[in-house]
């Protein structure tokens, strides 16, 4: 073996070694040397160690370039799919849920643990589309009510949960607010900001009522109201954002109690 072939495996097996025990940045230094001085040593397996160290950094685009490279490097069909669901699950991390449902339609689903996989993600992918109906029928699939009835109970509990959160409506919350300010944040469960709203909206009011009884009514509109004016405007507008706001964060409390559910699932029935 050559002195230039003998360092371009040493630097290899560096690599995998910083992989294995999880230094992904240093590891990825090292890969990227030697798919520059020798990329014939680089095969499919190095490009997905290198997409597997994006990953671990958090660079989830740059992770799925080195998948794709990896996809077509090789020929062998559990590879490319391998790599298709790893692709998947970064897109929807990345919240390109069209893009993974366009992916995932070219996954051959031929065993069963792949089909509970394909499932998931589809689950998934529905429920960041907002297409909870869809996602939900998906979810029901998984989530098999003969095999784990306790779990299955929680399941539904958690169905009402989040069709209670659909139920909440933004505009609502600024109509709210636009009648009696702070309301729209009380009907969106933040008290602290509706009471702040309803104070301060309530003080201006009073501010503005005192003026034009005491220098006038064209001072008192020119002076005070105003002021009143802004803050009662930007509460009925915060309202509804905040109301956006829990809505979004509640959605995703609830992903995330589907997800930790299905994994209690799996533990059950792997």
């Amino acid at each position: 073996m050559s002195s230039r072939a003998q360092d371009v495996a040493e630097t290899l097996n560096y690599a995998h070694y910083l992989f294995k025990i999880g230094e992904h940045k240093r590891a990825l230094v090292n890969y990227q040397r030697v798919l520059y001085f020798s990329p014939k040593d680089v095969n499919t397996a190095c490009l997905v160690r290198m997409g597997d160290c994006y990953c671990a950094l958090d660079s989830l685009h740059k992770a799925n370039a080195y998948y794709d490279l990896a996809f077509f490097s090789t020929s062998s069909d559990s590879i490319k799919d391998a790599l298709l669901l790893k692709r998947i699950e970064n897109l929807i991390i990345s919240k390109e849920y069209m893009l993974a449902l366009q992916d995932l339609y070219a996954v051959e689903v031929n065993t069963p643990s792949k089909s509970r996989q394909v499932t998931l993600y589809t689950a998934c992918i529905y429920y960041g589309l907002n297409d909870f109906k869809q996602a939900e029928h998906y979810f029901s699939i998984l989530l098999d009510s003969t095999r784990a009835p306790m779990l299955h109970k929680q399941y539904l509990n958690i169905l009402k949960e989040l069709d209670h959160v659909n139920r909440l409506n933004p505009n609502t919350a600024m109509i709210l607010s636009m009648i009696i300010p702070g309301t729209g944040q009380f009907y969106a469960g933040d008290i602290k900001n509706g009471l702040n709203s309803l104070t301060i909206t309530s003080l201006f009011l009073y501010f503005t009522t005192r003026s034009i009884i005491t220098v006038g009514v064209l001072e008192g509109f020119t002076t005070v109201f105003p002021i009143y004016f802004r803050y009662y405007t930007g509460g009925f507008k915060r309202a509804k954002a905040i109301a956006q706001q829990r809505k979004e964060y509640r959605r995703a409390e609830i992903y995330n109690k589907l997800l930790s559910l299905y994994a209690d699932y799996e533990r059950i029935h792997p």
